[in-house]
């Protein structure tokens, strides 16, 4: 749950170098203000915390765009209504971040990007406080 304004991100603490990686989001409550650009994805050794992910790493946002270290391109459909369940997999053999999704908007996903910079830690920005997400590893 985010508790303050301000653009930033959480990571985990675990260094993804190689293997595979799976984890589960699922985005269930909308921020204070009503509106929501929320990011998933991976974050670079070495990354700014205080910028949100998609300014930093590789992410997907709500809006529907994926996000290269600020720069963003169009991917999917809208998904900033919960419930949204999106699985984010890391392929660090093939050094891609792939996103599958299921929202009101109905199901999107495939690889978004193949030029991950390894080591990368799994990460989320919230943009509004009151937003709340699960995130669970499969």
């Amino acid at each position: 749950k985010k508790l303050q304004s301000g653009r930033c991100y959480i990571s985990t603490k675990f260094a993804m170098r190689t293997g595979r990686y799976e984890w589960e989001v699922k985005f269930t409550k909308r921020g204070n203000n009503g509106s929501c650009n929320n990011y998933y994805g991976v974050a670079p050794v070495g990354g700014n915390q205080s910028n949100f992910l998609g300014q930093t790493g590789w992410a997907l946002c709500s809006g529907g765009s994926k996000f290269r270290k600020g720069s963003s391109s169009s991917y999917c459909p809208s998904f900033s209504s919960p419930p949204v369940t999106i699985r984010v997999t890391v392929d660090c053999g093939k050094r891609q971040i792939s996103f599958k999704g299921k929202g009101p908007s109905g199901n999107f996903g495939g690889v978004a990007y193949s030029d991950l910079e390894l080591p990368v830690f799994a990460a989320i920005s919230l943009e509004y406080p009151g937003s709340e997400c699960e995130v669970t590893p499969i």
